[in-house]
């Protein structure tokens, strides 16, 4: 169990960097090179998720397996967060008529601790 909360804390430390990391190139775009939002957010995106899978890799969850098999993983588990997010967000707001920012509070308590539980117990799993 002190295993799992010390990598959660880690991961938890690697989300809130990523996440400072992600504004300061979004609002480096939009703000000094007038790029559209849209894609700024999309181009902020693909740097910290590379970040974040390597940190998760070497410190987080100390993996030696495959890149090949690890780097697959952890996209699926991407993509599950950004489902759970669409689908938290969505059932929210138009079916409970919750305010936006509620409903994002709620995705921030799911969404990341889906995504550690699946990265330590699938992704970075030591066989």
């Amino acid at each position: 169990m002190q295993v799992l909360s010390k990598s959660f804390f880690k991961y938890t430390l690697v989300g809130v960097g990523g996440y400072f990391i992600y504004l300061l190139l979004l609002v480096g775009m939009v703000e000094g090179l007038g790029s559209n939002p849209v894609i700024a957010s999309f181009l902020s995106f693909i740097p910290v998720l590379i970040l974040s899978y390597v940190l998760s890799y070497k410190w987080v969850f100390n993996s030696n397996d495959s890149h090949k098999n690890t780097f697959t993983r952890y996209l699926f588990v991407i993509v599950i967060g950004l489902m759970w997010n669409v689908i938290i967000m969505y059932s929210t707001v138009y079916w409970l008529n919750w305010w936006y920012i509620y409903s994002q509070a709620l995705v921030v308590l799911v969404v990341p601790v889906s995504n550690f539980l699946l990265n330590h117990f699938w992704t970075f799993n030591k066989k």
